[in-house]
């Protein structure tokens, strides 16, 4: 039997790929004509069997090779709506080798920026090849629909080399060029820092060009604790975080664009965003107030706040209450230090006493009451802040 030779037919406006893509480079695999915007927009590329050249079970080889590939359900069969077309074509139609034997299939490339119509052409000729070449030579096809032309190694399911024809799915190298073609190394060496307070400040590394397959995809998202604290452009490798949590924090970083096509690409790292904390507070009282009682009744409250820089930092610290029982006054007093507004000494720490008097009067009546305190501190200009809460019950009777 005269050797396989597989070939794909490139359509004229081939060597127009590269414009419209936003800058778009062919970036880090070879012979890479571009992206299917049809798996690039809507995550899955349909496939549509129009004929009977190709067995099904050939067909959905050769779309579950690719799948394993890409690491997801990229290839779907669907005729409802679908983006690549398998017909049945007469011989001749994909070409003829260099002993004049029809090819047996020809595929189209991406050439558009959106999701377009690809072809896969399967002559009668096809019929009469073993599984195996069967296999081999529409996963090669499909290949082209994905975007890959032509590789001059053994070891590729795209191979044009005789030796490459023992593959009947995707290797071990297409998948890694699927994998630099379809998705993003988003994040590597993600660093973080905070050197004023309540601030973060995140940068990190993008080593894959695709990144720039669609003008309008936004790039990254960067979490805290499983919330979106932002979301940057693809071409954005660093973020600036204001109104930040004080204390060691934990930053996440994940590729949108690694998603188009394959699984997202996301790290971690932890900062020590800069600003000053509550160590402790301790809370004594308050004694049952008795209604009408206008002597009143006192709770204190004694706390710890700190500067952990190493460099003095303006703070403003105060004394917040909550769930105060109705009808009942309440009266805060600082009395040590002598204002809410300090500047602490590099990993100073000053100690705080707080009063609170309360008086009960109508409408209020006999009741257990609790009652939320905390003290918080924050560095000044900025309105986070670090707070130790405690709860008291105060007794009307």
């Amino acid at each position: 039997m005269k050797a396989l030779v597989i070939a794909a037919v490139f359509l004229a406006l081939s060597v127009q790929v590269a414009q419209g893509l936003c800058n778009h480079e062919d970036g880090n695999i070879p012979a890479w004509s571009g992206p299917n915007y049809a798996g690039v927009l809507y995550g899955e590329i349909a496939v549509c069997r129009d004929g009977t050249n190709v067995p099904t079970s050939v067909l959905q080889a050769g779309m579950d090779g690719w799948n394993e590939a890409a690491g997801k359900t990229l290839l779907v069969q669907n005729c409802g709506y679908y983006y690549v077309v398998v017909r049945d074509v007469d011989d001749g139609i994909c070409g003829y080798d260099e002993f004049g034997t029809p090819n047996p299939a020809c595929g189209d490339t991406p050439t558009v920026e959106g999701p377009e119509l690809l072809r896969i052409r399967v002559a009668t000729v096809f019929t009469n090849y073993t599984d195996a070449q069967q296999r081999h030579a529409f996963s090669h096809e499909m290949g082209h629909t994905l975007g890959f032309f032509h590789l001059s190694q053994c070891d590729s399911v795209m191979s044009i080399l005789q030796c490459g024809y023992a593959n009947p799915g995707p290797t071990p190298l297409d998948e890694a060029n699927y994998y630099e073609a379809y998705t993003v190394e988003a994040v590597t060496s993600l660093q973080g820092w905070s050197s004023v307070p309540a601030d973060a400040f995140l940068a990190w590394l993008q080593v894959n060009s695709q990144s720039e397959l669609l003008c309008n995809e936004a790039g990254f998202s960067v979490t805290h604790n499983g919330a979106e604290v932002a979301s940057v452009g693809k071409d954005v490798t660093a973020v600036d975080l204001s109104e930040q949590p004080y204390g060691p924090q934990t930053y996440t970083v994940k590729s949108l664009t690694g998603a188009i096509a394959g699984p997202q690409e996301e790290t971690s790292t932890q900062v020590d965003v800069y600003g000053p904390k509550v160590k402790s507070l301790f809370l004594f009282g308050p004694a049952p107030s008795h209604l009408s009682d206008e002597q009143g009744r006192y709770m204190w409250g004694i706390g710890e706040i700190q500067n952990p820089e190493a460099s003095s930092l303006p703070v403003v610290f105060r004394l917040s209450i909550t769930g105060a029982a109705s009808g009942c006054s309440q009266l805060i007093q600082l009395v040590l230090p002598g204002t809410e507004q300090q500047t602490l000494a590099p990993h100073e720490i000053v100690w705080v006493l707080y009063r609170v008097r309360y008086e009960c009067h109508s409408p209020a009546t006999p009741t257990v009451r609790t009652t939320t305190y905390g003290l918080c501190v924050r560095a000044a200009g900025v309105t986070v802040e670090d707070c130790h809460l405690d709860n008291r019950s105060l007794i009307v009777w």
